[in-house]
């Protein structure tokens, strides 16, 4: 009987990662029937890297670069190397969304920090004090800003060979005119890293703890996997939003010779968005080229008619610059592999001091041993009296 559970046990071992996101999944569909309530800073669900907005933003199981402070804290130890992104984007209806990010692994090679900041800018908006006018100046009209940003700090650390976890403090802070309100919150993820990193399984929640003046802050729960079949990744995310239903979706990304990337995603969910605009809205594409120490993304995410005038055909924009300092683990063994494993686990490489070259010592020659001689007889002499 022993044997027999002992069995099972190596059976569902790899997989229990993988039951763990299955049950908060559900969770998060569950959540979905339940009322919506009233929320603000509902501009934190905008998605942040051009990598991840052009998989649709189904990125909670793919981090592993300097963007996964805002999607996934666990991800930030498998960064392998120093690593700084910065972000433009144009948003919907005239918004911009940037953000700047770094991380860098601590030595030892199982943990690393992390910091960000995203940035969105509403421009300049119209004083109007009679609502009913429709005729309005905009040359001669006053006018007030709207902006928002998020700080956050992370921490990262791998727990065992295959799953790692990370917490993300934010401070969030949105100006209106001069109307200012901030909050603080919490991020908590883990990541289950298996088969050599080709299959991954994620989950997030977060905002935990912040509200507006007494109106909650929008707490996310998301969960997602990954699979990278060595050319392709494939990754699925579903997540549930307070104040919004719950979302799922798909994303793929192709990469020809460790260089140019092709992504593609698609995000149900996002009924109730006019029709309009070139691309459908759910839809997201994008492009990469990548180098040993610099990657450039582009990615278009479809919004409907929302995108007018929102950027290139019409369609919301973000363009990302990964900066990779030092050597990756990835480059010092020389592999093509588009995938990302994580090398940490064992430990970084500890360089050795030089040793100078020691000219060859010949042995001695041998030197047999002399052949035995034995010693003579003992011969007893003749008693002689004492005299």
């Amino acid at each position: 009987m022993e044997l027999k559970n002992a069995f099972i046990y190596l059976i569902l071992m790899p997989v229990r990662p993988l039951v763990l996101t299955i049950l908060l999944i559900t969770a998060a569909v569950s959540c979905g029937a339940q009322p919506a309530p009233e929320y603000s800073a509902a501009w934190l669900k905008v998605g942040v890297g051009a990598r991840a907005t052009g998989m649709g933003e189904n990125f909670t199981a793919v981090v592993d670069d300097a963007s996964a402070i805002f999607w996934n804290p666990a991800g930030i130890v498998k960064t392998d190397n120093t690593q700084v992104m910065l972000q433009y984007g144009m948003w919907i209806a005239g918004t911009d969304s940037h953000a700047a990010s770094f991380s860098q692994p601590l030595p030892g090679g199982n943990s690393a920090i992390a910091g960000g900041i995203s940035y969105i800018d509403h421009g300049n908006i119209i004083r109007t004090t009679d609502l009913a006018s429709t005729e309005v100046d905009a040359s001669s009209a006053d006018s007030f800003p709207a902006n928002a940003y998020c700080a956050a700090a992370g921490y990262s650390r791998s727990i065992d060979r295959a799953i790692s976890a990370g917490v993300t403090a934010k401070i969030i802070s949105e100006t209106i005119d001069t109307y200012s309100v901030s909050a603080t919150a919490v991020d908590a993820g883990f990541l289950y890293s298996g088969y050599g990193g080709n299959l991954s399984a994620g989950a997030v929640i977060q905002n935990l703890g912040a509200s507006y003046d007494g109106f909650p802050v929008p707490q996310t729960i998301k969960a997602g996997v990954k699979m990278n079949s060595g050319l392709a990744i494939l990754s699925a995310d579903i997540s549930q939003g307070d104040g919004s239903p719950a979302r799922t979706g798909a994303g793929m990304e192709i990469t020809f010779n460790n260089m140019i990337s092709v992504r593609l995603g698609y995000t149900m969910g996002l009924g109730g968005i006019d029709t309009g605009g070139m691309v459908p809205a759910g839809v997201s594409f994008g492009l990469g080229a990548k180098s040993r120490f610099l990657d450039f993304d582009l990615a278009f995410s479809g919004w409907g008619g929302l995108g007018e005038n929102s950027g290139p055909f019409n369609t919301p924009l973000r363009a990302s610059l990964l900066f990779k300092f030092g050597q990756s683990a990835g480059d010092a063994s020389g592999s093509g592999s588009v995938s990302r494993p994580d090398r940490r686990s064992t430990g970084t490489y500890q360089p050795q001091p030089y040793q100078p070259y020691q000219p060859y010592q010949p042995y001695p020659v041998y030197q047999p041993y002399p052949v035995y001689q034995p010693q003579p007889v003992y011969q007893p002499q003749p008693y002689q009296p004492y005299r």
